[in-house]
């Protein structure tokens, strides 16, 4: 069965974690980019940065062809979490990969994608660091520390240090 390489913001091949991943897997890789600006509510993508991501689309697509032999996929949706579980069952996908995103409420939809396709379809859903240097959740600040905020770059850093 294949696995499914899910690209969200992440478009680049070389150095991307999940997409690593997805080819040491062995099997069939479908490289998927699903497109579902209803999800953005208020902060729907204007025409340039449309423009630019088509573009990227299709340097993606070109690159995934050269080096892989692969072809990407775009969907279309209103929910990218209904596209891939639909494109999960369609092809009987084993794994799914993808690099982490951080915004509250896309890292919300993740978890119920992969609580949904571990029950429905036993399906090994892999995520990875995509393109920040360091996990949030693995950056602490002192309790109290302006509310858990860092307030400025210094005391970023500095707990930075730490890891």
């Amino acid at each position: 069965s294949p696995v499914v390489m899910w690209f969200r913001q992440d478009l680049r091949v070389h150095d991307n974690p999940a997409l690593t991943a997805a080819y040491e897997a062995g099997k069939p890789v479908i490289a998927v980019f699903v497109w579902s600006p209803e999800e953005y509510k208020d902060a729907v993508p204007g025409a340039a940065t449309r423009a630019f991501l088509k573009a990227s689309l299709a340097s993606l697509d070109k690159t995934l062809q050269a080096k892989y032999g692969n072809r990407l996929v775009f969907l279309r949706a209103k929910s990218a979490l209904q596209a891939v579980e639909h494109l999960i069952h369609q092809t009987k996908a084993s794994h799914l990969f993808y690099n982490r995103l951080y915004e509250p409420t896309l890292m919300d939809r993740d978890r119920k994608l992969a609580s949904a396709l571990v029950k429905s379809y036993k399906v090994r859903v892999r995520s990875y660091p995509g393109y920040l240097l360091f996990e949030p959740n693995n950056i602490h600040m002192p309790t109290g520390f302006r509310g858990g905020h860092w307030g400025t770059l210094i005391p970023y850093l500095k707990a930075t240090y730490n890891l």
